[in-house]
């Protein structure tokens, strides 16, 4: 059975993946208690210890607006922890899968983003995840990116749970000029883990299919859980004065992703009802 090594592996993403994985594969967990991905002795040691056929790095700085100010921690994780990693990973001879992000594009493009268009990232976090993935084309002689994009799941704060709550204490503002592909970590893990069982390298898009504004995506949550008495207003990016600057138009095209797995990436919005469906049952009711 080929063994698995899960970098970040109790965050949002790295829970649900290797919950999958362990279906497939032999799956050995680590994240910030056991390594810092920052300290390359320490990481090659666990690597080289563990002998993976595959190191998946789940672990990063995803604070958007605190990229901002702490440029630094943002790069020292998402760039130069994936170099580590991805030296590592060359030298045990594992195949190493980074997870990018949609962020890397200006959003100017009205289409979704195929893996050929050319990244232009605004932001510092946006800058970090990019250099994370010339790092990962560089040092990792075996590589997967995978970009990814509005991730939301159980195991960690997401847009979802910000809504719901927000909508128990007041009427809801939410920007209606950001579009992207909201997607949910029970379907990426799916994708990741189907991806691993292959020989497949490069680089690979998957997000849940469709696209929305985060204000359309609030409003679904709203109808979807029947809070017919809160309200939910559009307003522009503008109005939030975001240290950050995001990108207007981020949506994911999956095709190839897809055609090489012959799979079918479920819709936004059936992905949230599913999410729904496990917080409901997770919290008893």
């Amino acid at each position: 059975m080929r063994k698995v090594l899960v970098l970040g592996a109790r965050g949002m993403l790295g829970t649900d993946l290797c919950k999958r994985l362990w279906d497939d594969f032999q799956v050995v967990e680590a994240d910030i208690e056991e390594i810092d991905i920052t300290d390359f002795g320490r990481l090659r040691r666990l690597v080289l210890d563990v002998g993976p056929d595959e190191v998946v790095n789940c672990a990063g700085f995803t604070d958007v607006d605190g990229a901002q100010q702490r440029a630094w921690v943002a790069y020292e994780v998402n760039a130069e922890g994936a170099k580590n990693a991805a030296l590592a990973a060359s030298e045990a001879k594992a195949r190493y899968t980074y997870i990018g992000t949609d962020f890397i594009f200006d959003g100017k493009k009205r289409s979704a983003y195929v893996e050929d268009d050319e990244p232009n990232p605004l932001c510092i976090y946006a800058k970090s995840k990019l250099a994370g993935e010339l790092y990962t084309q560089k040092y990792a002689q075996r590589h997967i990116i995978l970009r990814t994009s509005w991730l939301f799941g159980i195991h960690g704060k997401n847009f979802v749970e910000s809504i719901l709550e927000q909508a128990g204490v007041s009427d809801l503002r939410v920007v209606d000029d950001q579009v992207g592909s909201p997607t949910y970590t029970v379907d990426l893990a799916e994708a990741m883990a189907r991806l691993l069982m292959t020989e497949l390298t490069g680089v690979f898009h998957c997000a849940n299919t469709g696209f929305c504004s985060w204000f359309d995506f609030a409003e679904k949550i709203v109808e979807v859980v029947g809070l017919r008495d809160v309200l939910v207003f559009p307003i522009k990016t503008e109005e939030l004065g975001r240290p950050a600057l995001r990108p207007a138009f981020s949506a994911l095209d999956n095709t190839k992703l897809c055609q090489a797995l012959q799979i079918t990436m479920p819709h936004w919005d059936d992905a949230l009802k599913r999410y729904l469906q496990q917080r409901k049952q997770q919290r008893g009711g």
